[in-house]
């Protein structure tokens, strides 16, 4: 998972990290200051962690948004709801993470 994001933002896409950011810093994932007045600069991912729809919505529409256990970070449902409304098609499956792309 970390290597499709680091080749996504690789490429200038938006990428969302909705998981652990140790395991993306471990894996050498770069991560963004999560403010939705100064979003992510191209090269960094949104990390998020139970974020709330306000944010979501403030944020750049991502090209690829990586999940990983839910239960810890994302609580809510509101990274699956956003999957679901904008029609996000799931591309990959780890052990624990889902790769998803527009």
């Amino acid at each position: 998972a970390a290597a499709v994001a680091r080749t996504a933002l690789k490429q200038r896409q938006i990428v969302w990290w909705n998981a652990n950011d140790a395991a993306a810093w471990y894996y050498g994932v770069s991560l963004g200051n999560l403010d939705v007045s100064a979003p992510p600069p191209f090269g960094a991912a949104a990390q998020l962690s139970n974020p709330q729809p306000a944010l979501l919505e403030g944020l750049p529409k991502p090209d690829l948004i990586i999940a990983s256990k839910p239960d810890l970070f994302d609580p809510n449902g509101q990274v699956e709801r956003y999957i679901q409304t904008n029609h996000y098609k799931l591309e990959q499956t780890f052990i624990a993470f889902k790769i998803w792309k527009k």
